[in-house]
């Protein structure tokens, strides 16, 4: 596949479908330049609505002991706060995995 096939089938996917890619896409990269770091990618959605501060969360898989599967459909809609980092975080679930940390966030 060349690079505008590869962009044409992204643009095809569902939000869920995207997020789930890219998370698995980029798994075993390791960002980190010093020894004993954990660098890792994450995906966000920040938008801003004029003369207010810009709101960005970072996009969450669901936390897999809580749920099997989903309709590719699912809107990412669900939002909650880290318990351990206080990152904003967004998934299709209730339950779900902090990117940036791995702690378990409940969204709402």
């Amino acid at each position: 596949m060349d690079q505008h096939q590869v962009i044409s089938w992204l643009l095809e996917m569902a939000d869920k479908q995207f997020v789930e890619f890219f998370y698995e896409a980029v798994a075993d990269r390791d960002t980190s330049e010093i020894e004993g770091e954990n660098g890792h990618f994450v995906i966000a959605e920040t938008s801003m609505i004029p003369g207010e501060q810009r709101n960005t969360v970072f996009l969450a898989l669901p936390d897999p002991t809580e749920y099997i599967t989903w309709s590719e459909e699912s809107p990412i809609c669900q939002t909650g706060q880290c318990p351990e980092c206080e990152a904003w975080v967004r998934s299709i679930a209730k339950h779900a995995i902090c990117p940036l940390c791995n702690a378990r966030v409940y969204c709402t």
